[in-house]
């Protein structure tokens, strides 16, 4: 009812777990402000970016305080 929104998964035999707190009609839709992605790493939920993980290693180009669009980089 609140908008929260749990996502899970199964891509290559990674698990991937995301946290959408307040739901894509609720700006700012930002990764690490509103949406939080996580991933299942030896039996241990990582969040992602962090050491370990397969996607958003490189937080410069996925994250961005001025990209409202959900903090992806533009195509």
């Amino acid at each position: 009812m609140d908008g929260t929104n749990i996502l899970m998964e199964n891509y290559g035999g990674r698990l991937y777990v995301s946290v959408y707190l307040n739901g894509y009609k609720t700006k700012p839709n930002r990764w690490g402000y509103d949406l939080f992605t996580f991933e299942f790493i030896d039996g241990e939920l990582r969040t992602m970016g962090s050491h370990g993980t397969t996607h958003f290693a490189n937080l410069e180009k996925y994250c961005s305080l001025t990209d409202t669009s959900m903090g992806c980089e533009k195509c």
